[in-house]
């Protein structure tokens, strides 16, 4: 994979947070007047955000596991090891 592949990656990758965002943003704005068409006063707005709050809670799940993956894999990574007690190539140690 060259550079330029992955660079797109990172872009699409970030767009899709951002696009989420937005997404949560016009639940947060939308819902509650789409569900008061439907249920009585009072009651949409909390159906609505309880919603609205449990994908947030979802979204964010989503992410820790995510950043808790990463962290793991980066605490795996071998370290060089030195064979019989020979000097690094640098000449350092």
């Amino acid at each position: 994979m060259d550079a330029g592949s992955v660079l797109l990656i990172g872009v699409i990758e970030e767009s899709a947070k951002i696009l989420g965002v937005a997404l949560l943003h016009a639940l947060w704005d939308g819902l509650p007047a789409f569900v008061a068409a439907f249920l009585s006063p009072g009651f949409d707005v909390f159906l609505a955000q309880s919603l609205i709050g449990g994908i947030g809670f979802f979204v964010l799940w989503l992410r820790w596991r995510d950043a808790r993956r990463l962290q793991m894999a980066q605490s795996i990574q071998p370290e060089p090891l030195i064979v019989n007690d020979e000097k690094p190539a640098d000449g350092n140690g």
